[in-house]
């Protein structure tokens, strides 16, 4: 008899950054599912479709239509491989098979996309591949098979216009708590960042900090973190846009922590910042299998009525 069983699934919001080139004005939040969706097509159909690297396996299987015209369904199987190791039965500790160096445990991952407002909603992927990190180099390793879906959409869509290299940005929508949690503090007084970072990193941001022509071999070294922060002094005075700041971050999920100072000493600190979640009930039968298609149903109905 199939049980219930619940499944995660994350925000994020793909754009289309293009320029209205007779406002010279670059559009805000828009999003063109034709040009993203040809460039998805062009990595299938050229095999390019595939990450087999370094223990990773990310395959994107494919794209359709989903149920519902307004939004766009897809697949993805990822694995971790690269170790010899025993399958055993857990009834009875008996090695029943071996698990090969090249095999590894197939896991699928949906995910939809609403073709008019760009919501990317991804299933929770257990190996931890699927996240925006990983796709953005997905999708960064095959970005010159964009070019003639860039070039279709700069005619078509005359006087927009974006650029070969820079055709889509994918933004993390994060947890409504989070912003509830900074709307306690009335005057913010300081935001601290603190960030892991790698020696060039480090280097670049001590470079403001020393003489000219000192070389980078005296800097600091063995740095693993840097903090950054934002402070204003001035009695009864307060750090501004603090919201819109983070909100507006090029990459947050790089951040490690956000801690942001109150005036009476409040500190609300947040601790590797999550995209939103949401929670889709789905069945799974005696052999451990799950409905996926209670799953993509569910994320088609959330993304149909999802809010920023």
């Amino acid at each position: 008899m199939a049980k219930k069983q619940t499944v995660n699934v994350y925000a994020y919001k793909i754009s289309t950054p293009a320029i209205d080139t007779a406002r010279n004005v670059a559009t805000d939040g828009y999003y063109n599912h034709q040009l993203f969706e040809g460039f998805l097509n062009e990595i299938i159909s050229n095999s390019r479709n595939k990450i087999l690297e370094s223990g990773k396996y990310i395959h994107l299987i494919g794209i359709k239509q989903s149920s519902d015209a307004d939004v766009l369904e897809g697949l993805f199987h990822t694995t971790r491989y690269g170790t010899k190791s025993d399958i055993i039965d857990v009834s009875n500790d008996k090695v029943v098979s071996q698990l090969e160096p090249m095999h590894g445990v197939k896991n699928i991952v949906n995910f939809v996309i609403h073709r008019k407002s760009g919501i990317l909603l991804i299933q929770n992927d257990p190996f931890k591949l699927i996240q925006r990190n990983n796709l953005i180099d997905f999708l960064e390793r095959n970005v010159e098979l964009g070019k003639k879906h860039v070039t279709k959409f700069n005619i078509d869509f005359k006087p927009l216009l974006v650029s070969n290299s820079n055709f889509y940005t994918i933004q993390t929508i994060y947890d409504e708590d989070f912003y509830q949690q900074l709307a306690k503090i009335a005057n913010i007084k300081a935001v601290s960042i603190n960030t892991k970072v790698q020696k060039e990193s480090v280097n670049t941001a001590l470079s403001k900090f020393t003489h000219s022509g000192v070389s980078s071999d005296d800097y600091l070294d063995d740095v693993t973190d840097v903090t950054y922060t934002f402070k204003n002094s001035r009695r009864n005075n307060g750090v501004k846009h603090v919201k819109n700041f983070i909100k507006n971050a090029l990459d947050l999920e790089k951040i490690d922590t956000i801690i942001a100072h109150g005036s009476n000493k409040e500190k609300v600190e947040f601790n590797k910042i999550k995209p939103r979640k949401y929670q889709i009930t789905t069945t799974i039968n005696d052999s451990k299998v799950l409905d996926q298609s209670k799953i993509i149903e569910g994320m088609i109905k959330i993304v149909k009525e999802f809010k920023e």
